[in-house]
């Protein structure tokens, strides 16, 4: 597949999760970076967290996924989106050499991602710290 297809395809998906994601459940998607175009990180839709649920032995990393190098950027969380049939939550995330990956957020078992892009034009390569 060409770059240019695999570009367009990256942006049909964004473009597709944020219009036709179900809301199912009271949970809450993050389409931007700190929840909002002020990016206060302000999530007034929260009802799961609490200071009762918050605490070293009861928060904390649940599982990784590999990807092909770091990610800086803020992941994304889309939730009830229908994909294959199922109904799913899942995490964007965008790595350093310019791949987006969409996986399942909710079930450790599931190492694959859904979808998986790199949006680098042929014959170029992502900027590097060192540049």
């Amino acid at each position: 597949m060409g770059l240019d297809k695999k570009r367009n395809l990256a942006y049909f998906f964004l473009f597709f999760v944020m219009l036709h994601s179900q809301k199912i459940a009271a949970q809450v998607n993050v389409l931007t970076q700190h929840n909002d175009l002020k990016r206060t990180g302000w999530n007034d839709k929260e009802i799961l967290l609490n200071k009762e649920n918050i605490s070293s032995g009861q928060f904390g990393k649940i599982f990784s996924r590999t990807v092909d190098d770091k990610i800086y950027a803020q992941p994304l969380i889309v939730s009830n989106l229908l994909i294959n049939g199922g109904i799913y939550n899942i995490v964007i995330v965008a790595t350093v050499n310019n791949s987006v990956y969409a996986f399942d957020s909710d079930d450790p078992s599931n190492n694959k991602p859904f979808w998986q892009a790199n949006l680098t034009y042929k014959g170029y390569r992502p900027p590097r710290n060192t540049d």
